[in-house]
């Protein structure tokens, strides 16, 4: 704005001498509108403010990677990278599917005591004194049977995903001194171990497949763990337990669709803060800490560690990580070992340790560096993909080696599909950007953009792996809420494809992974973890993607174009479904950058240029396309 008034009261300036000038030429008498102006007054304002730096096109290139925010219409919201997932889906104006039907609906209330619901509200900063003591807790722990169940349910259906919790220590530290004649009592148990029990109870009754989605068991075992905590703060005193502890809640948060904004960035930083008073991104062995106790702590680094690595790397933001970081991977040997059985879980979690230690290196360069080009970004997409899959968690190439691997064995199933999703989600966030920028510069032939490569990157993987996992286990499968976030964005990046580009030869494969992906999150819209409304984003989204095959002409949206009232989306505008907002400088192919806002009103379909041709689709016959129609209106039948 300074910069703005300068220059005008520069202009305003030199026109008054102009006009001075001229009217001495034909009178004495000053010029009426000058008329009380003293022109030596007219001095231009100075700009005491700091000018904005001037960005270079890779600089753009670096505040291009964000996230998305998703709106209930399917209008597709792009922002920079610092800011955070749960802020962009819950925050202020903005209706997101991200919160789940099961948690948006009321749920059968509570039945634990006020004042430890009120003391899990105080968790992680509790007051100095507290009336609660560890006695209160005593009538809420479960039976042994109980127990029993829930520990075995949470090791055989959740920890081999995320399992902060050495099984051999946690059933003679903390589950036998909680039962010790198979009767609860907490003499010999303190309030981290209590609190880290509970947690484990929580995630193993979420994995009860007799009960619903989060069940009211799970929710009380997560307010127990919280109001445990409030006993021994972590800041007072930080132990392995309650790093394990909250390392399960912040797991938990994300399976039952807690909406937490900035809460769990906040508490992701008073972990690290908790490992780093404790040395546990030290080596034991350093600290001359020796067998079980060695163990317990590298496991629960390393698990701490992976999830905030990935979380960050999802959301935008800086990792939150030690300076100092020399603690060995606890599961090293079972990742090298060629010859690993299938259902060993270590192997899993030694590949996860090591694949986001890659990630948070791919982070570091594509998204928070300088210097950034798309030679680069290729660079590390080889790096991604080209990463060492041991043979345990390798995608089965036939159908028969599939049922071998798959079916049979549930452990080597979950695992072989969230290695998948891991790495396709990866792929996914570095390339989204690039992708948007080539159907939106050359929507009629995207493969002869430069970017072309990232439009090539459309994510088949994860659908193909969801759909067949879903077949062998559809129960566990339905609450793996990463799967199907991951899964939704790559059938939303599919169907973008198919609306802006329907003319290329990508179109026709990724219309029919589009469509089973549609009628997968159709039949599964209340029956597994999916985004809420997901399901009919996309059906929303297919019609669209139909009528643009049919036509051969890009039918494109944007988020100004849909309307509260609308129940579709509107057909005929100027952006893609994935739109960008953002009035930032965004790099175009050749290097130069346009103020323009992406994202405008318009509402016109852009003809095609005047030398297309379009040969009716040689790549997909008619009688194909005819085909695909039936077997689509057969589906819809069955719904």
């Amino acid at each position: 704005m300074h910069e703005t008034i300068g220059k005008m009261s520069s202009r305003i300036a030199q026109l008054v001498v102009a006009i001075e000038q001229l009217q001495a030429q034909v009178s004495t008498e000053p010029h009426p509108l000058l008329q009380g102006q003293d022109v030596h007054t007219m001095h231009p304002v100075v700009n005491t403010q700091p000018k904005k730096p001037v960005t270079t096109p890779e600089e753009d290139i670096i505040k291009a990677f964000g996230a998305f925010s998703i709106g209930d219409k399917g209008e597709t919201t792009f922002h920079e990278a610092y800011a955070t997932s749960e802020y962009l889906l819950n925050g202020p104006g903005l209706r997101s599917p991200s919160l789940p039907t099961f948690q948006r609906n009321s749920i059968t209330p509570s039945s634990l005591p006020l004042n430890l619901e009120l003391l899990s509200s105080l968790f992680p900063f509790p007051p100095e004194n507290t009336n609660a003591v560890l006695e209160h807790f005593l009538p809420h722990i479960p039976s042994f049977s109980r127990a029993q169940f829930l520990v075995q349910s949470y090791f055989d259906n959740g920890a081999w995903s995320v399992d902060p919790v050495h099984k051999e220590d946690f059933i003679n530290s903390v589950l036998g001194r909680c039962y010790p004649n198979q009767q609860p009592s907490i003499t010999n148990l303190a309030a981290d171990r209590l609190s880290a029990m509970f947690m484990v109870f929580s995630v193993g009754a979420f994995f009860d497949f007799d009960q619903p989605l989060v069940p009211r068991e799970a929710e009380d075992f997560y307010t127990l763990a919280r109001a445990c905590l409030c006993l021994q703060p972590i800041y007072d005193h930080p132990t392995v337990y309650s790093i394990q502890s909250m390392t399960l809640m912040m797991w938990f948060q994300t399976l039952a669709g807690h909406p937490t904004y900035a809460y769990r960035p906040l508490l992701w930083g008073v972990l690290q803060t908790a490992c780093e008073l404790m040395h546990l991104n030290r080596d034991p062995q350093k600290l001359g800490i020796v067998g079980m106790e060695a163990e317990v702590r590298r496991v629960a680094f390393w698990e701490l560690k992976s999830i905030e690595q990935w979380q960050a790397f999802a959301s935008g933001r800086p990792a939150i990580t030690s300076v100092i970081d020399d603690c060995a991977r606890p599961y090293e040997d079972s990742y090298l070992n060629p010859n690993a059985p299938e259902a060993d879980g270590t192997v899993w979690l030694g590949w996860k340790q090591h694949f986001t230690d890659l990630v948070n290196t791919v982070a570091d360069q594509a998204f928070r560096g300088k210097d950034v080009t798309y030679s680069r970004i290729l660079a590390l997409d080889k790096q991604l993909r080209n990463h060492h899959t041991p043979t345990a968690l390798r995608w089965p190439a036939t159908k028969g080696a599939m049922y071998q691997k798959l079916g049979r064995t549930r452990l080597t199933g979950m695992q072989c599909l969230a290695r998948i999703v891991l790495q396709e989600s990866g792929l996914l966030h570095l390339h989204r950007w690039f992708f948007i920028q080539a159907i939106r510069e050359k929507p009629y032939d995207p493969l002869e953009h430069p970017y072309a490569f990232s439009v090539r990157t459309v994510a088949y993987q994860i659908l193909m792996a969801l759909n067949t996992s879903y077949g062998h286990h559809p129960v566990l499968v339905s609450r793996c809420k990463t799967a199907w976030a991951t899964a939704f964005s790559a059938a939303l990046t599919m169907g973008t494809l198919v609306v802006s580009a329907p003319t290329i030869p990508l179109a026709h494969p990724a219309m029919i992974e589009f469509e089973r992906a549609c009628i997968l999150f159709q039949n599964t819209s209340r029956s597994s973890v999916q985004p809420d409304n997901a399901a009919d984003i996309l059906m929303n989204l297919l019609q669209i993607a139909k009528q643009a095959r049919d036509q051969g002409l890009p039918l494109t949206t944007s988020p100004e174009s849909v309307t509260a009232t609308d129940d579709t989306y509107t057909q005929r505008s100027s952006q893609s479904p994935v739109s960008v907002t953002s009035n930032q400088s965004w790099p175009t192919a050749n290097g130069s950058t346009s103020n323009t806002p992406i994202a405008t009103s318009s509402r016109v379909c852009h003809p095609p240029p005047p030398n297309y041709h379009h040969p009716k689709r040689e790549y997909e016959p008619a009688e194909l396309r005819e085909n695909l129609n039936q077997w689509w209106d057969a589906s819809t039948k069955e719904f």
